[in-house]
């Protein structure tokens, strides 16, 4: 689609799904801040302090959205997840949350840290210099799998292997009708396998309980009951694929740009202390997580527009990390911006991302390592990166590149 000065009236979800969508945010948050898709229902927020206020207030503001995307209405209950946390609202999804935020505390963040620089250097001494690797499948998964391992228990890969296809179809028909019944039966199979991962998982720990998270989830407790089956396997997933997107997705965008500036990666190689402001501001920049979804549970008005109850709100985070206002001249690339940390790349209020702290640690951890051994990285022009369409997440596919 072709833009003009301000915003055509028929901007759908396709049009978010653009590997540059910066251009257009720009003009939604000048001339339409609250704007009404093609798609029936749904209304994109786009400035920093209306997507703030809009994840903070639960009450107007329901993370119940997040069934769109995760459970859409063709979805039979057969394939449903019991989604307990992600879509619950205080006080509900506090005590709940609390379950699996044990793991990502301080202390146990601080146990994982020995754990994580032994793969972090197992990672790099595997990779000989100047030789060309596919990042993600050889690189960045290994990674980040081996840290879920160690806080589930579970074969994360395993699990992303099954999981792949059900995301691709869950958001391409977040607004479309149901798929084929081949389509659906071969989703039931692949459910079947997701789950049969996952208990083997659960009966083991059962039977043999151990110093992880899925042995606490098994023993713990809301409102004095155990959590079922189907809310275990749901607590697994959650951490597994929250645990894996978006930080190989952070990873791919920290890795780019280290490859794009060569001083940018001798900069951070000379003063590794400046590895923490790198990694705030490329959150900010390209952050992996691009929206949120909400649904309002009545008439709610910002900027003299009305989203009625029941819509769909598309909270941009892409958009806001990029508002002006809040950051100014936001297209350039600056780790020395006093406000770092106000971006919204992990959220805010209480769906903040749970994983945050822990992805800050691997992040670092995995960046001095290859600092410290690598003198440069080569990779390709942007046009021969092979992303992927979607206003979910800035994703990357395939990412050969070169250590040297």
């Amino acid at each position: 689609m072709i833009l003009e000065d301000s915003v055509r009236p028929d901007i759908g979800l396709e049009d978010l799904g653009v590997s540059n969508p910066f251009p257009l945010y720009a003009r939604m948050r000048e001339n339409h801040p609250v704007y009404p898709l093609k798609d029936k229902g749904i209304w994109v927020i786009s400035r920093y302090d209306d997507v703030k206020f809009a994840m903070e207030r639960a009450d107007l503001f329901s993370a119940s959205g997040q069934k769109a995307l995760l459970q859409p209405d063709w979805l039979p209950d057969d394939l449903k997840r019991d989604m307990f946390i992600a879509v619950q609202d205080p006080p509900e999804h506090t005590e709940k949350r609390a379950l699996i935020n044990r793991a990502f505390v301080g202390k146990a963040i601080q146990a994982l840290i020995p754990f994580m620089e032994a793969a972090a250097q197992e990672q790099v001494m595997a990779v000989e210099a100047s030789t060309k690797v596919n990042f993600i499948d050889d690189f960045a998964r290994p990674y980040v799998c081996s840290v879920s391992d160690r806080i589930t228990g579970a074969d994360s890969d395993a699990y992303l292997k099954e999981l792949g296809r059900w995301v691709q179809l869950n958001q391409a028909n977040l607004s479309g009708s149901a798929p084929s019944t081949e389509h659906m039966q071969a989703l039931q199979a692949n459910m079947a396998r997701q789950n049969a991962i996952f208990d083997a998982i659960i009966h083991d720990r059962r039977q043999n309980p151990q110093n992880d998270l899925t042995t606490d989830l098994i023993k713990g407790r809301v409102n004095g009951e155990a959590l079922t089956d189907s809310q275990l396997r749901n607590a697994l997933e959650l951490v597994i694929t929250a645990g894996f997107f978006a930080p190989t997705q952070m990873f791919c965008q920290t890795i780019l740009y280290l490859g794009r500036y060569p001083e940018l990666f001798q900069a951070l190689k000379s003063d590794p202390g400046k590895i923490p402001a790198f990694f705030e501001e490329a959150l900010r920049h390209a952050a992996a997580v691009r929206a949120s979804l909400r649904h309002t549970t009545q008439d709610v008005t910002l900027n003299d527009v009305t989203i009625p109850k029941g819509s769909l709100a598309f909270l941009s985070l892409a958009s806001a990390n990029h508002d002006p206002v809040r950051f100014p001249e936001p297209d350039r690339f600056d780790m020395t911006r006093t406000n770092l940390k106000q971006h919204l790349a992990f959220g805010v209020g209480p769906h903040i991302c749970i994983g945050a702290a822990l992805a800050r640690q691997q992040m670092r951890i995995i960046l001095e390592a290859i600092l410290a051994r690598f003198e440069a990285i080569s990779i390709p022009s942007d046009e021969d990166i092979k992303t992927a369409p979607s206003w979910v997440m800035n994703v990357v596919e395939d990412l050969p590149i070169t250590f040297h």
